[in-house]
């Protein structure tokens, strides 16, 4: 018991280690984006060594293989929040690129200069502008292909060929970046219906993967203690780790079907 309840923590401790990461430092001026930020080690692998430390203080060859795969599952469980992040972060830079276009062309049609106007429609933005923040007019266009690398401002692409003919041929601009705008606004606002769609589908897949968990918890009530015997025989070990790869596998296939419909993933 005292084992399980070991390897538990080391799995609690590297989900604690999973936490938002700091600011993104840009230390560029309009280079491609690099991300230069300084974390902390990624979690999963946090997680798989925090069971690969409890292998080598249980001596119980059963106990050693359920901490190995209680912390694999961590590992696994790690790795779709941080999926589910990355999501959220591209909607979310998507539905600014969509205000910074819209701002910068209201800009335009005041008649303020294309570089000022650029670098006032970011000046409340996140860090990801710090390029446009601090572009002259020459170097506007790389600036925005510097940040449409990043996941969910792909559409500075057009908004960066609109910028390089608007400089060539002197053609209007403002009304191009409105079109960019709309358009993105459209996939976020599509992004935004399918997710609300996808939602029941994830919360399924994951609960239905946590009703074991329900269910072992309700035998250590009844005083049945199967813990005891998941990671203290070879034949329990054996059902935990095919349960819990069998488990895993499910969350994994529904996350690859709702993927396959939602056009942010």
């Amino acid at each position: 018991m005292t084992c399980s309840v070991a390897s538990g923590v080391a799995v609690a401790v590297a989900l604690w280690a999973f936490r938002p990461d700091s600011s993104v430092l840009v230390r560029m001026r309009l280079e491609p984006f690099v991300d230069a930020g300084v974390g902390t080690p990624p979690a999963a692998a946090l997680a798989l060594v925090a069971s690969l430390g409890f292998v080598f203080v249980i001596r119980s060859v059963p106990t050693q293989i359920a901490a190995l795969a209680c912390g694999a599952v961590g590992a696994f469980a790690i790795h779709l929040r941080r999926q589910a992040r990355a999501r959220r972060d591209a909607a979310a830079l998507r539905s600014e690129t969509a205000r910074v276009l819209r701002a910068w062309s209201a800009d335009l049609r005041a008649g303020v200069p294309l570089d000022i106007g650029a670098r006032a429609s970011v000046e409340s933005a996140s860090d990801v502008w710090a390029a446009l923040r601090i572009a002259e007019a020459p170097d506007i266009e790389e600036a925005l292909r510097s940040i449409a690398v990043r996941r969910g401002a792909d559409g500075l692409v057009d908004a960066a060929a609109a910028c390089h003919l608007a400089q060539q041929t002197g053609a209007p601009l403002a009304a191009t970046l409105d079109r960019v705008a709309e358009a993105i606004q459209a996939d976020v606002d599509l992004e935004r219906e399918v997710s609300v769609e996808a939602a029941p589908a994830r919360a399924t897949g994951r609960l239905m993967a946590m009703l074991p968990a329900v269910g072992i918890a309700l035998g250590m009530l009844l005083g049945v203690n199967p813990l005891g015997v998941l990671v203290g025989t070879a034949a329990g070990v054996t059902c935990l780790v095919l349960g819990l790869g069998l488990s895993c596998l499910g969350v994994l296939w529904i996350e690859r079907v709702v993927d396959g419909v939602d056009p942010s993933c």
